[in-house]
């Protein structure tokens, strides 16, 4: 039974790892994203300070 016990214990570990590398991949899908979005506005923002002036 221990090593039942073990082996429940090493897949529950295992399945907890897996989600917190899924949450970490996805954290930086959208901070790469958000990176973008905010160069893309400053760029924005930049032309049209330049056309206004």
């Amino acid at each position: 039974s221990m090593a039942l016990l073990v082996c429940e214990v090493r897949r529950s570990l295992l399945q907890c790892r897996v989600r917190v590398a899924g949450i970490s991949r996805l954290r930086n899908r959208l901070e790469v994203r958000w990176e973008y979005i905010t160069s893309h506005l400053s760029l924005q923002i930049q032309r049209e300070k330049n056309t206004t002036s």
